[in-house]
């Protein structure tokens, strides 16, 4: 008897050490960043001098999807949309943007540095996708017309670029349901394709107004973000 209340003992504090130890499988985590991207306006300059723009700053929305394998790693999807609030480079006076838009993605493996009572300290290494997107009205025209004849065009500008991030970040957890995270992305980008489509007033392309090249050209984002996150 004595024996069976042993074992009977020593599973029940195993069970409790395991359970313990557990964590959950899946994670979302909502937040709010400020991304700051440098794209390197000298990336095929002779083409595209005139209307590339180093610079992009905004607020994003995000959604981070962890999947936790064990209490050290997991993976984890990171994607955030943003609405473009500062572009640098347009050397055209009377140009106004009609729209911007952007999203970033991160996926890879992530690795907790720490994971003990409420704290945990992830950390993740992976590829990164980065696209944006705007359009802007230039009342020069397509063929260099003035302002007040009328004319002008709108140009579009979509740019892919991918590259390899690190997210550090730390969580505090109040319960099994919730909790807070601050967490900083850097990205460096290195492949970039770049499409510019001019449209004349009228909605009209003109032919030799596509351009579009493909290449090397090494550029940065820093996303600071802070947000809630709830377990399932």
């Amino acid at each position: 008897m004595r024996k069976v209340s042993f074992l009977l003992v020593m599973f029940a504090l195993a069970a409790g050490i395991t359970f313990a130890q557990d964590i959950e499988f899946f994670d979302v985590e909502i937040g709010v960043g400020f991304p700051i991207h440098w794209t390197n306006g000298q990336f095929n300059k002779a083409v595209y001098e005139e209307y590339d723009k180093p610079v992009t700053a905004s607020t994003s929305i995000g959604l981070t999807f962890n999947f936790n394998f064990s209490q050290k790693m997991g993976a984890v999807v990171d994607l955030d949309v943003f609405y473009g609030a500062k572009v640098i480079g347009i050397s055209s006076t009377d140009a106004n943007f009609l729209s911007m838009f952007g999203f970033n993605v991160y996926l890879g493996p992530q690795f907790y540095l720490y994971n003990k009572g409420q704290l945990r300290i992830p950390l993740f290494i992976g590829p990164h996708v980065y696209f944006f997107s705007d359009e802007s009205w230039n009342g020069a025209g397509l063929s260099g017309g003035s302002e007040a004849s009328g004319s002008g065009y709108v140009l579009k500008t979509q740019d892919w670029q991918i590259g390899l991030a690190l997210g550090l970040g730390v969580q505090f957890h109040f319960d099994s349901n919730i909790y807070i995270f601050s967490r900083t992305n850097v990205a460096f980008d290195f492949v970039r394709i770049l499409r510019q489509t001019g449209y004349d007033y009228d909605g009209i392309t003109e032919e030799g107004q596509t351009r579009q090249t493909m290449g090397l050209s090494l550029n940065w984002l820093v996303k600071p973000s802070l947000g809630v996150g709830i377990k399932f």
